[in-house]
């Protein structure tokens, strides 16, 4: 089971205990420890830069994929590094496409073919008869606004008609792509490589 995509919640979840309170200053006993957890909560801000890796797997967990323990500074990098990631799997499938094209085409018409495959996927098209996204930059981001607009109750129906138990559901985000690889191809390819990273092997 993944581990990663704990890390931002269970850091952010520490630094919240480490809050002060009204409560805090009023009792001898608690003016003790306040020094401790205002330094303790200090240092885990200077000491905890999330690395990228870290960011997507919150926000490839459907549970927090809104990303509510972040900065919009973090969630915007966030978006830019899955975008990057989604143009490296294309740029990877267009590759592969291209040569098993080449065994059985010949060399003229696969560079036609590519020439007009590129210029297909990365111009505009001027088609003004219907609203689905024609570039590559659109078609990216509709998959990605179509997954942050997945309703949490479809998600909930999905846990519980599976064998699996609601808990294991929740913190194995990897059955949610399992099931909803046709609807987010790119996306689940992400998921599938950024959730097999351990969570103490990723950078701090």
């Amino acid at each position: 089971m993944p581990s990663i995509h704990v890390v931002i919640p269970g850091i952010e979840s520490l630094k919240t205990s480490l809050q002060l309170t009204s409560n805090d200053t009023k009792s001898s006993n608690e003016k003790d420890m306040t020094f401790f957890r205002t330094h303790g909560k200090l240092s885990m801000e200077v000491i905890c830069d999330y690395h990228p890796i870290h960011l997507m797997t919150l926000f490839l967990n459907p549970r927090t994929r809104k990303m509510k323990q972040c900065t919009d500074y973090q969630r915007n990098s966030c978006l830019e590094y899955i975008k990057q990631e989604m143009i490296i799997f294309d740029t990877l499938d267009s590759d592969t496409q291209l040569k098993n094209n080449n065994k059985s085409i010949r060399k003229i018409s696969n560079d036609v073919n590519r020439t007009l495959r590129i210029m297909q996927q990365y111009y505009e098209q001027q088609d003004e008869q219907n609203d689905l996204p024609t570039t590559t930059a659109a078609i990216h981001q509709s998959e990605i606004d179509n997954y942050l607009k997945f309703g949490i109750d479809k998600l909930d129906e999905l846990c519980s008609s599976n064998s699996s138990s609601l808990v294991d559901q929740e913190y194995n985000p990897l059955h949610f792509w399992k099931h909803h690889h046709t609807l987010y191809p790119r996306l689940t390819k992400i998921a599938k490589r950024v959730f097999s990273v351990p969570a103490t092997s990723a950078a701090a």
